[in-house]
């Protein structure tokens, strides 16, 4: 089910819960702070950090509130555009009104193959960049795996520092080839030799 479909279902079904309920429904609480999330990292990504989800609430606040307006869900798609500077249909056409796994679940997959940069970085306390997943030879299961699944092309992943006993990973993915730079890596490198608190494992971005 589609978080869209999941948020107009809540009036009619979400609060008047049956036996078949955990089979045909999905929390759009759960999956819409996912969304939130991949979303502000998705423009914020594409301002070159210029902008975040933020300026899409204070943008609403000001366009739509102060009018006394109301938004539709394109009105929402568009000013979150405008922030990004570019088009997010693919966003919203395969994470909001689709069905399609969220990004999380590509993270998985290096689990599953037990073989993939996050794991390269984080046993080598490295940073790892793949410029090309069609053609990536180090992490070959995992390469096809994510191609296969995904409109993922190119990666970049961290080691992160919480303590000398326990480590976790960044990953950070883009939908074209060669979309991290040697700027990239050198972030990566900051953010690997910084100690960490209160961080998830896994951190994805489109």
């Amino acid at each position: 089910m589609s978080a869209e479909d999941a948020s107009f279902n809540s009036w009619i079904k979400e609060y008047r819960p049956d036996e078949n309920s955990i089979n045909s429904q999905i929390s759009y609480y759960d999956k819409g702070e996912l969304l939130g999330m991949l979303l502000d990292l998705e423009i914020r990504r594409r301002s070159n950090n210029a902008k975040s989800l933020d300026d899409v609430m204070r943008m609403l606040y000001n366009d739509f509130f102060k009018k006394n307006r109301n938004y539709t869900p394109a009105d929402f798609q568009k000013v979150c555009e405008t922030a990004a500077g570019s088009s997010l249909e693919d966003f919203f056409a395969h994470y909001v009104r689709g069905t399609d796994e969220l990004p999380y679940r590509w993270d998985q997959l290096q689990y599953e193959h037990g073989e993939g940069p996050c794991l390269g970085a984080i046993a080598g306390n490295t940073v790892e960049v793949v410029p090309d997943l069609r053609t990536e030879n180090r992490w070959p299961m995992f390469a096809r795996a994510i191609v296969h699944q995904s409109p993922v092309r190119s990666m970049l992943s961290s080691g992160l520092f919480l303590t000398k006993e326990n480590r976790a990973g960044l990953n950070l993915y883009a939908t074209r080839p060669g979309a991290f730079t040697e700027q990239s890596t050198a972030a990566g490198s900051i953010s690997m030799n910084r100690k960490v608190t209160g961080c998830c494992p896994f951190i994805s971005a489109v």
